[in-house]
């Protein structure tokens, strides 16, 4: 789903003060990029990034390929700074408690 242009304007603003996620330079997409790139996606959902040594329309159509290789939308692109949104997958917590297994649970602990 496209983001409206109120969505954009402020992750624009929060983009301002993000330090770089990550850098793309000469080796372009490989696995090892993209699997850093979703890593942070997942976690801070917002991330800034730059490209190396690409020229004005390279760097949007790369922006796209990106953004497409990730399933995320790209917010703005502003010479080799890209701002990338994904919105958070909801990650399951282990629930807090004694695990069965786990010393001093069960009977005979303390004994």
């Amino acid at each position: 789903m496209p983001l409206s242009p109120q969505q954009k304007r402020l992750l624009k603003q929060r983009g301002q003060t993000l330090a770089d996620g990550c850098q793309l330079g000469k080796a372009r997409l490989t696995d090892e990029f993209l699997d850093h790139l979703n890593g942070l996606l997942d976690r801070d959902e917002l991330v800034k990034m730059r490209f190396a040594e690409l020229e004005g329309s390279a760097r949007k159509e790369l922006a796209k390929a990106v953004s497409e290789a990730v399933n995320a939308e790209c917010v703005q692109v502003v010479g080799r700074t890209v701002l990338m949104y994904r919105k958070g997958r909801k990650v399951k917590k282990k629930a807090k408690g004694r695990n069965p297994g786990s010393p001093g649970a069960g009977a005979g602990a303390g004994d």
